[in-house]
């Protein structure tokens, strides 16, 4: 075999290794469809990326502009995979939108009509966007293709924060989903060895096959341009005051919403109950064994479509309405609670005691009858959790995590 068809060979080669890589990338991605609705911005990103990979594999330069130069040498090989990537992605997803429509009464998940557009914050754009930084890094590591692959997916997941209302935004978990993928990419790549792409150099009428060396200056600079950012980004989240609202915010719920919730399951045959409104119903929903309003719309396709009309709580007909509340007012601005607050005195319901969670965060309840056992929560709370973080840490800070995990 001539060196000639020996890099004929090496270029067929090349895509039948993309070829094999192609399946699972298609199966990965199916699975990250059923993981956070951030994965379907990848039904035309993997695409793409399988267009951008040949274009940048046949390009010598590897710069965006001879890549985007070369876009009408794409091969019949390229164009085949790209569409049978976007059929193989769009099919299974349709199928789950028809699903959702028929079953929900909506294509999408309450979370895109609740969370999706509601306001617009500038700093989490500008957090976000430079978390994110590190991306740039591919570039002098001329993985061009990785770049626009990855600069279209994260810059759609941060507008979308930045347009969005991140409820329980968790220890930074939004900053996590730009930050860590990007960090721990760019650090796998700039630390691959960069061994396997070969120049073809004509000498004295044979080729002889050349290794491009990788510039470990450059590695080494790589390595150093990300550290800034990981302590930046750890610093936001291990900062005393952040560690301190942390470290009390399980043993808080467990002696507010978790205690209610266990409370309502053993008093509901006893004071025939049967359903509650409350916008932060997750843990009180699962303990409580009743039918919940969840009034925010994260729990209700209906709230998300309609809101809470006085006609939806008059089909619930909840016998506990629990308001979002500070000690001295309830937030009837927020989550249609001023309807909830009217219907609840026009059905003669009264107000019961504050349960709390922080000094500044208490849950109200209004109920048909004062209920002793709420009471005794509302006390209860009140005693452990009217407490500021850094006392309620000093205290309760030396407990281990396994000694709230328990019915």
């Amino acid at each position: 075999m001539s060196y000639l068809h020996n890099d004929q060979y090496v270029s067929r080669n090349g895509n039948y290794q993309r070829a094999k890589k192609f399946y699972p990338s298609i199966f990965i991605t199916l699975l990250l469809f059923f993981t956070r609705p951030e994965a379907w911005l990848l039904i035309i990103l993997v695409p793409l990326y399988f267009l951008t990979i040949d274009l940048e594999h046949d390009s010598q330069e590897k710069d965006f502009r001879s890549i985007f130069r070369n876009y009408k040498k794409l091969s019949h090989f390229s164009w085949r995979k790209c569409t049978l990537a976007f059929f193989f992605l769009f099919i299974p997803l349709a199928l789950y939108f028809i699903f959702h429509k028929l079953y929900f009464g909506s294509a999408l998940p309450n979370t895109f009509y609740i969370k999706s557009g509601k306001l617009y914050s500038l700093y989490v754009l500008i957090w976000l966007s430079f978390l994110s930084a590190p991306l740039l890094t591919l570039i002098p590591l001329r993985k061009i293709s990785l770049f626009i692959f990855s600069f279209l997916m994260f810059g759609a997941m941060i507008i979308s924060y930045s347009t969005s209302e991140l409820q329980m935004n968790y220890n930074q978990r939004f900053a996590f989903h730009i930050f860590a993928p990007i960090y721990f990419f760019v650090v796998f790549i700039a630390s691959a060895k960069q061994n396997k792409d070969f120049l073809y150099v004509y000498l004295s009428g044979k080729y002889f096959e050349k290794t491009k060396s990788f510039n470990i200056s450059l590695q080494t600079t790589l390595h150093l341009m990300l550290l800034p950012f990981f302590a930046i980004f750890a610093s936001k989240i291990i900062n005393p005051t952040e560690l301190a609202w942390l470290s009390s915010y399980y043993p808080r719920a467990i002696d507010s919403h978790a205690l209610l919730g266990k409370t309502l399951q053993n008093i509901k045959n006893k004071y025939n109950l049967k359903a509650f409104s409350l916008g932060d119903a997750g843990m009180v929903a699962y303990h409580s064994r009743l039918i919940a309003l969840d009034n925010v719309g994260l729990g209700s396709s209906a709230v998300a479509a309609s809101g809470v009309t006085p006609d939806l709580l008059d089909v619930y007909n909840p016998d506990l309405t629990v308001f979002f509340a500070t000690p001295d007012n309830i937030k009837l601005d927020i989550y249609y609670q001023e309807n909830i607050y009217q219907w609840s005195l026009k059905n003669r319901l009264k107000m019961v005691c504050d349960i709390y969670w922080r000094p500044d965060y208490t849950i109200r309840i209004f109920a048909k009858d004062t209920y002793p056992e709420i009471v005794d929560i509302c006390d209860k709370s009140k005693k452990n959790n009217n407490k500021k973080d850094k006392e309620y840490m000093l205290k309760t800070g030396i407990n281990p995590p396994w000694s709230y995990w328990k019915e």
